[in-house]
């Protein structure tokens, strides 16, 4: 595939990172590698865009300290390909999303909720149902979020009987269920 180079400054803020790859690459390239990425791809030169381009000082530092998979630290790939759909989307990232919410590590549901929220991927709502009560709190926090921003009627009711004694998901579901009821014209009871 030839030498490609890597960004400019690899410590740079992930949003600079992905810009940086869309300007080199392309658009389309690069969320072909974010979704490659969270899709499960280990082999990273076959890739449209470097690692590099995603993750930046912690991509280089998971590949010198060897295989992935060897270290069971596959999913740092996942979160980054994820955590890049922040910064460039189309819709048709919307299937690898939707089905890395129930990604067996706890970082790729807590980001793939993130972009749920940020892009609102109505798709996702009935996914999120079962992260609101997620046993990691990030998760939750991330699926409440998003449930308030592309959730249907049952999300408000799951919302009303969560229990829970974390503050930042009470405040999370509290803010949600408002934001629902506003978006759905509910009556609050």
């Amino acid at each position: 595939m030839g030498v490609r180079p890597d960004p400019v400054d690899l410590g740079a803020n992930p949003r600079v990172l992905v810009a940086e790859a869309v300007e080199v690459y392309g658009r389309h390239a690069t969320i072909d590698t974010c979704l490659a990425s969270l899709e499960g791809m280990l082999d990273f030169d076959r890739l449209p865009v470097p690692l590099t381009f995603l993750a930046g000082d912690s991509a280089v530092y998971q590949m010198e300290r060897g295989h992935l998979e060897e270290r069971v630290q596959t999913h740092w790939p996942r979160t980054w390909g994820a955590r890049g759909l922040l910064y460039v989307w189309e819709d048709y990232a919307e299937p690898a999303v939707v089905a890395s919410l129930a990604d067996e590590h706890w970082r790729v549901r807590e980001m793939a909720a993130k972009v749920v929220l940020l892009h609102e991927v109505g798709t996702a709502a009935d996914a999120l149902l079962s992260l609101v009560v997620d046993e990691e709190p990030r998760v939750q926090v991330a699926a409440i979020r998003a449930s308030g921003a592309v959730g249907e009627a049952e999300h408000v009711q799951l919302l009303e009987r969560l229990v829970t004694t974390d503050p930042k998901v009470r405040i999370a579901a509290s803010s949600a269920t408002r934001s629902l009821r506003r978006r759905l014209d509910l009556v609050a009871h």
